[in-house]
């Protein structure tokens, strides 16, 4: 086994953004139309909305230095994504709002799992003699949601890196910061894929090894490390680890 920790964000590494947001229009009206009524078109457009708020949001959140309390926003975030839907179809918030918006993302992340080519026979390939771990946005619960819809969920180890194992957001080198200290390693230990810019520099202000990922080709590389497909990865962690 490596001594070195490889750290995957999930969109635009794992999954494709682009095809995964597609796929969440129809999953949401196939899930609410039965409990709620409603066209699917109606729900498309209400997820849509929800969904330019939540980017607006968080571009907001982002550019802030100061800390922000994660679980705190993401509840805040998670009752937003119901409000916005439910007055968009002309409907009563239910009471019960936190286990509706739960059970459909339960029903719905799975189904929405859009990984790039090649990408699952890669990550199960490097688990075989790596520690793999995520470094994501997204909550612990979503990942393992996604990597079940995916088959990979046992070539990670626990917990999956979200902010709300932290409780930090990643918007700068605190995330990863964060991270390393709870496994209490290096940053020289740990191998980040990541797409976005900003959290590239970020992982790289930290000192550990970075791999950007231009997977959805519009990337323009800023690492001597960086992919245009999955299979491309495993001769750069290759290299990382000799």
């Amino acid at each position: 086994m490596s001594e070195f920790y490889i750290f995957f964000d999930d969109g635009g590494v794992i999954n494709d953004n682009s095809r995964r947001g597609e796929l969440w229009k129809g999953l949401v009206a196939d899930y609410f139309i039965p409990r709620f009524g409603g066209s699917t078109d109606e729900w498309a457009d209400a997820n849509t909305k929800a969904l330019e708020y939540e980017i607006s949001y968080y571009t907001n959140v982002m550019m802030q230095v100061e800390y922000i309390d994660f679980i705190e926003m993401r509840e805040a975030l998670d009752y937003k994504w119901i409000e916005i839907m439910f007055d968009h179809l002309s409907l009563d918030i239910p009471d019960n709002w936190q286990e509706v918006q739960r059970g459909a993302k339960q029903w719905i992340i799975p189904r929405a799992a859009a990984p790039y080519e090649g990408m699952v026979d890669v990550i199960r390939d490097l688990s075989r003699h790596n520690k793999l771990y995520t470094a994501s946005n997204e909550e612990a619960y979503v990942l393992e949601l996604y990597f079940k819809g995916l088959g990979i969920s046992d070539c990670f180890e626990r917990p999956y890196f979200g902010p709300d194992i932290i409780n930090q957001i990643k918007n700068d080198r605190r995330y990863y910061d964060k991270i390393f200290e709870y496994l209490d390693i290096n940053a020289e230990q740990a191998i980040i894929i990541e797409d976005n810019a900003k959290y590239v520099r970020a992982a790289m202000e930290t000192g550990a090894n970075v791999i950007q990922s231009c997977l959805d080709g519009n990337k323009i590389p800023i690492t001597g490390f960086h992919i245009g497909h999955a299979d491309e990865l495993i001769k750069l962690i290759e290299i990382l680890i000799q």
